[in-house]
């Protein structure tokens, strides 16, 4: 492909992921790409600023009107994510009460996204997503997994600790089995949510998921964004087509 691309972004509508799409939009689109971004109407103007077409998307159950901000703390609240207890309770809590709504959200979303891309026609799409949407896999064009959450979740390796639970990772020898202990109990949380969702995505016509995980990378380029210092790359290596940067952020544009 050469001159301008048709980018498609489709990204989680949470801050933090919007924002490190924003930021990867930002240097595509001074690259003289277009950038458009598939996103829910709770976003709408918010992305003008940055020079990027909006396609609002309504779903099921997601007031309009309502900033994006405000709309992802509740749920994190209402499905006991924030509340004092232990990371690994907390955690569990995420995968038995947030996996469902946002599986629904999920497949709620494929057909739209499959129109969509019918609609759109773009050269590529770049996505953000912890559950594996169908529609973007099955379309035949190149896409980009971005990986903006921790980066233990770039990748599915047993020599690193599970994410999300800030254990440690120095000294190996003693930490190998509270690492395996953790990362059995979240499998058993989440194992009936995983099933479900795996047969959905192959009565979609994809393979099947990595045990335990909602979505397989994209066969043409995985990006995450982390420092090379803090990253984990002295325990393991990444898979193919598999790249690092130091960072996903945005720079910030009055308007």
């Amino acid at each position: 492909m050469t001159g301008e691309l048709k980018i498609l972004f489709i990204p989680v509508d949470a801050i933090g992921h919007v924002n490190s799409a924003i930021g990867i939009a930002q240097v595509l689109l001074d690259a003289g790409h277009q950038c458009i971004f598939a996103i829910n109407n709770q976003w709408k103007g918010r992305l003008i600023k940055y020079g990027f077409q909006e396609v609002l998307l309504t779903q099921p159950g997601r007031q309009e009107n309502v900033d994006p901000a405000q709309y992802w703390s509740e749920l994190f609240v209402n499905v006991g994510a924030i509340k004092a207890t232990d990371p690994l309770e907390t955690l569990i809590s995420i995968q038995k009460n947030l996996y469902p709504v946002i599986i629904e959200q999920t497949k709620a979303m494929d057909p739209v996204i499959e129109k969509l891309l019918v609609q759109i026609a773009p050269d590529v799409i770049v996505v953000d997503l912890a559950f594996e949407i169908p529609a973007v896999a099955r379309s035949g064009i190149p896409w980009v997994f971005t990986c903006s959450f921790n980066p233990l979740m770039a990748g599915y390796d047993e020599r690193v600790p599970p994410p999300g639970l800030g254990l440690p990772s120095i000294g190996l020898s003693g930490h190998q089995n509270e690492w395996n202990r953790c990362r059995q109990a979240l499998n058993l949380a989440v194992r009936d949510h995983w099933s479900a969702y795996n047969k959905w995505v192959q009565s979609r016509g994809l393979p099947a998921l990595p045990d335990y995980h909602f979505y397989h990378g994209s066969p043409y380029l995985n990006i995450y964004g982390y420092p090379l210092e803090l990253d984990y790359l002295d325990m393991r290596s990444m898979p193919p087509k598999w790249h690092r940067f130091d960072n996903l952020k945005r720079t910030e544009r009055e308007g």
